[in-house]
């Protein structure tokens, strides 16, 4: 293999890094707005929470001072959310993300056997979804001289 071949080949070999993630969702996209705690119940700050798309596409955020996160503008569809700190042992769930709404908290499952002194991250739940007023148009009524009348 010659050199620039070589270079080429480790270029397409690096990992992306994650998109952006933003403050907002819309009618076409949707977010998740969580906390993350160590095992022991204490809120962990700077978490790296990675968002991955079932198409492959991967968003990244972290957690606040609180051990608090949000991502929006994401489309729809279902993702696996991982939480990584080193020193810490990371949890991995699945997660639905819905247009026009705020997924709040995290579907709580039944957690892995914990050994004495480890570590680990812990997503909080349970999940509910929260749909700002602003963003569901109400529906049309409908004129009361096109209602038929009887």
């Amino acid at each position: 293999m010659t050199f620039p071949a070589l270079c080429v080949f480790l270029l397409v070999l690096q990992p992306q890094p994650p998109l952006p993630v933003s403050s907002s969702i819309s009618p076409t996209t949707g977010g998740i707005k969580a906390g993350i705690q160590s095992s022991g119940g204490v809120p962990v700050a700077g978490v790296q929470i990675r968002l991955k798309h079932k198409d492959g596409r991967v968003w990244g955020t972290l957690t606040d001072g609180m051990g608090r996160f949000m991502a929006g503008g994401l489309p729809p569809g279902e993702y696996r959310m991982e939480s990584s700190l080193a020193g810490f042992k990371g949890e991995s769930c699945a997660i639905q993300i819905k247009a026009q709404a705020w997924l709040m908290g995290v579907p709580v499952g039944p957690r892995a056997y914990e050994k004495p002194g480890l570590r680990a991250l812990r997503f909080q739940g349970p999940a509910t979804y929260e749909v700002p007023g602003g963003l569901i148009r109400p529906q049309q009524r409908p004129e009361l001289g096109k209602i038929p009348m009887h």
